[in-house]
């Protein structure tokens, strides 16, 4: 089975089940979770994919900073560098 943004079910049980790190230092400003590449390099890359396909580009927060964002079911997803990140949809 496939989602509207081409996500195969197993990689939204994959992202779902994943090991996402809360971002304490950045838990009042910008509330996250993320991945970071060498501990889950393959379900990183399939979600990086994502993004760069289907990804929309906006500013993070009123700062000049602009990302690609992806949302699926409840959270928003980006990367840069070797980090993916996620965050609840209407944490803006």
């Amino acid at each position: 089975m496939v989602n509207e943004m081409g996500a195969p079910k197993e990689l939204l049980d994959r992202m779902a089940q994943a090991n996402w790190i809360w971002a304490k230092t950045y838990a009042e400003f910008a509330p996250h979770w993320y991945i970071i590449k060498e501990n889950d390099p393959k379900l990183w890359d399939d979600i990086a994919v994502l993004i760069d396909k289907y990804g929309v580009v906006s500013e993070f927060r009123k700062t000049n900073t602009f990302n690609r964002y992806l949302v699926i079911g409840d959270y928003k997803y980006w990367h840069y560098d070797i980090i993916l990140n996620r965050a609840k949809k209407d944490d803006d």
